[in-house]
């Protein structure tokens, strides 16, 4: 099967728990004889690398800062984040040629923080089946 995993961040750049069982499912599902792709963003220029044998497409966050940053964003700054976090149609366009490219069976939806709810709109028009895995209640409240 072919597994497209959608995340914020995968190793080596990892935050919390959320990236560590996206690791462990990537390279589970990969051991399994799966054909596994990661997409996540970073905040350099868009970059394919293989880690650890798996394929990674860290595209370049459509957005005005990588949110899991060491400095604190002002306020403002952060609110337009936010803004243009409920919907960005560039995220969706990078999304979309990702399945298009991979063609996936199903895609496995992880912590879409920049990704925002416009990857399910690309989703649903790609016609793949998906899972949204809810590791905190970011979809519920956006300050968590």
């Amino acid at each position: 099967m072919r597994i497209l995993f959608i995340n914020v961040l995968y190793e080596p750049l990892i935050v919390g728990g959320a990236e560590i069982t996206l690791k462990n499912l990537v390279k589970g599902m990969h051991g399994l004889g799966h054909q596994v792709k990661v997409l996540s963003f970073w905040d350099k220029d868009d970059k394919e690398e293989i880690v650890d044998g798996i394929p990674v497409y860290r595209a370049k966050i459509p957005n005005i800062y990588l949110p899991y940053g060491k400095i604190k964003q002002p306020f403002l700054k952060r609110r337009l984040w936010h803004i243009l976090d409920i919907y960005n149609p560039l995220s969706k366009r990078i999304v979309f040629k990702q399945i298009r490219d991979f063609k996936p069976d199903i895609i496995s939806i992880h912590n879409i923080p920049g990704w925002s709810c416009s990857i399910w709109d690309a989703i649903k028009e790609a016609n793949v089946p998906a899972i949204q895995v809810l590791h905190d209640l970011y979809l519920l409240c956006p300050t968590n």
